[in-house]
């Protein structure tokens, strides 16, 4: 009895340390769903701006219209590539494709060219970077991982850069 008691003892043992087996460091699968959330919103909106700057630098009239896609083409694409590193190294899916309303932003712009496609472009980074700092703004006092807060603390600078590029590019129409 005495050997069968021992048995159960190192089974149950084992089974216990196994249990506690993390995965070797897999502790980052956890991730919030604030965080989880905020990383979906904004790879939407990089994935828009991208689109959106192609648009810009295919079928606008103006140069400086072109230059402002092209700028939103680089940065997002920048920013992306980091959110998906983020979102990689906790075991994160990223979006790939645009949400149904910023799809229909960008068909509005899609259906647009020349001056008219510079119009609403300029007007559509102005209200699309305004909501995008305060989104941020919030979102940093939301999100509950040190490194997205980071991130989002990097990345606010530039937007604000953004929209004062397309408050400049807005005030030239008027």
């Amino acid at each position: 009895m005495n050997r069968s008691f021992y048995q159960i003892f190192w089974i149950l043992a084992l089974f216990t340390i196994a249990s506690c087996d993390d995965d070797k460091g897999d502790t980052n699968s956890v991730v919030a769903e604030a965080d989880r959330e905020f990383v979906m919103n904004a790879a939407d909106e990089g994935l828009f701006q991208i689109s959106a700057g192609q648009v810009a630098l295919n079928n606008g009239a103006s140069k400086r219209y072109a230059d402002f896609g092209q700028l939103m083409i680089d940065g997002y694409t920048a920013s992306n590539r980091e959110l998906q590193d983020y979102a990689a190294s906790k075991n994160l899916n990223v979006r790939t494709t645009l949400s149904d309303t910023r799809q229909q932003t960008l068909d509005t712009l899609s259906g647009r060219k020349g001056m008219e496609l510079d119009t609403v472009y300029a007007a559509a980074m102005l209200v699309a970077h305004s909501n995008t700092i305060t989104y941020f703004e919030t979102q940093r006092e939301m999100v509950t991982d040190a490194q997205l807060r980071t991130w989002i603390e990097k990345k606010l600078p530039t937007l604000r850069q953004y929209l004062e590029q397309a408050k400049v590019l807005n005030d030239t129409l008027q």
